[in-house]
């Protein structure tokens, strides 16, 4: 999960972490724990953002399904 590339997202289309929130029906606090990597998205609430923020397939793998290689 790239946390700092769904941030970008989020901003790039005009939303605040809180309207974002709203937008896509989660509370604020929650939002902003997964975003921490407290807790994971499911994948209704990734359904939600990508509709949300009109990801393409490819940028929505990018952001959720990154695999770091050391």
């Amino acid at each position: 999960m790239n946390f700092t590339e769904l941030k970008v997202e989020i901003l790039r289309k005009g939303f605040t972490i809180p309207s974002f929130a709203k937008a896509i029906g989660m509370a604020k606090k929650t939002l902003y724990a997964k975003l921490e990597g407290k807790s994971t998205f499911s994948q209704t609430e990734i359904v939600a953002i990508r509709n949300s923020l009109g990801l393409s397939d490819d940028r929505l793998l990018e952001i959720f399904f990154t695999q770091k290689v050391s």
